[in-house]
């Protein structure tokens, strides 16, 4: 079954950096896996397991 389901990153950083010219622009972020949050604290779980991000392994995206 696939279902759509809204969530985000509570942990997020970023920068955005705007050059003389757009070539020389840029822009990085970064989430902390373990922050992720559907409202749903299995999903939420079952997010950070390996069956999907492995949090353990890989604790930022």
């Amino acid at each position: 079954m696939v279902t759509k389901v809204r969530g985000y990153f509570r942990d997020v950083a970023g920068e955005i950096v705007v050059g003389d010219d757009f070539a020389q622009s840029s822009a990085t972020a970064t989430m902390q896996v373990a922050s992720v949050d559907t409202g749903s604290a299995d999903r939420d779980g079952h997010l950070k397991s390996a069956d999907f991000f492995d949090a353990e392994t890989n604790p930022e995206i």
